[in-house]
């Protein structure tokens, strides 16, 4: 972003976006962000590092090409607005999980009290978070339908609905043990039912963005030995549930951001690998089980079980127990 300011903006104009960019920064990670775990203490980490992810997976879907080609696919203010957004997409969950997504408009005026900031920034900073959860007034989960496709920012034109496609799946994709402690994935304390499952499986999943071959591989690893992973007992049935839907959100997610977003095409399979492990070492090794199937976000996809039997939580319990069976 820096660099696309620097580089293609007349030095005014760039060091006054770059100047808006760090103001907000900083108080989004100092001020905002740290308390959106007393408005929600139950939440998986929404923190700085959440926002770096994001960034992270931003740099990991999209070509290089497109930020540094000539021409790049992105203006300078193509890429101020991305990284923005990105910054404030959350920072609504200070007022509570409950359509945090609408409230980012409300933190928008906290942080912005100057009046050198581009009039449509509001407007483009507020498109993109409300589509990046939650449903249209109609009821549709089509969220990025309703962010214009394209808006203006300081006399630039923002292609806002790719930046909203793009902004939503690397969101998306921010998973892993560093959305939660070691601790509280594997003794979840106090924390109700859902957030348990979610801080566990944030606990167990792995992310790989492999763009050089169009996939997302996901790859879960359960280590048997810990308390609440024992095949006998509810909670790990719930666990292996939970993961599945996961894995059916996520695979929707990317066939949906492929529609709007033409730098998100290359993304055509998601791939899912399931490990078990105990002190002996591997029990059961589970994938690649590959989702490339086309389906549209307001459908019910169908079962993992229903693509491959082996990812039946009721015969994956049976193989566990048998693979006990035959080192005792």
């Amino acid at each position: 972003m820096r660099q696309a300011l620097e580089n293609r903006l007349e030095k005014t104009k760039a060091d006054k976006l770059m100047a808006l960019y760090i103001s907000a920064r900083r108080k989004l990670v100092n001020d905002i962000y740290p308390r959106v775990n007393r408005a929600e203490p139950e939440l998986t980490d929404h923190s700085a590092r959440h926002i770096a992810n994001v960034l992270d997976n931003v740099d990991h879907l999209v070509a290089h090409d497109a930020f540094e080609g000539t021409p790049p696919s992105f203006s300078a203010t193509d890429v101020y607005t991305l990284c923005l957004a990105i910054l404030f997409h959350d920072a609504g969950l200070v007022y509570g999980r409950a359509n945090h997504q609408a409230s980012v408009a409300k933190v928008y005026d906290l942080v912005r009290n100057s009046s050198d900031v581009p009039l449509q920034e509001k407007a483009l900073v507020y498109r993109i978070a409300l589509a990046h959860t939650g449903t249209t007034a109609s009821g549709s989960k089509d969220t990025i339908a309703e962010v214009p496709k394209t808006m203006d920012l300081d006399g630039d034109r923002v292609q806002a609905r790719e930046l909203a496609a793009i902004v939503r799946f690397a969101d998306e994709l921010a998973e892993g043990p560093h959305r939660t402690s070691r601790l509280l994935g594997v003794s979840p304390f106090h924390l109700n039912t859902d957030s348990t499952l979610y801080h566990r499986y944030a606990s167990i999943t792995n992310v790989h963005i492999d763009r050089e071959i169009g996939r997302i591989a996901l790859t879960y690893r359960f280590d048997m030995c810990d308390t609440d992973m024992d095949p006998n007992e509810p909670s790990f049935r719930s666990i292996l549930n939970f993961t599945f839907k996961r894995v059916q959100k996520l695979d929707c997610e990317r066939r949906y951001a492929r529609f709007y977003s033409q730098h998100l095409a290359p993304f055509n399979r998601t791939d899912v690998v399931l490990n078990f492990w105990d002190d002996t070492g591997l029990l059961l090794d589970l994938g690649p089980l590959e989702l490339s199937a086309k389906t549209v976000l307001d459908q019910d996809p169908p079962q993992l079980a229903e693509i491959d039997s082996q990812f039946d939580a009721g015969i994956i319990i049976e193989k566990l127990l048998n693979a006990r069976e035959e080192q005792q």
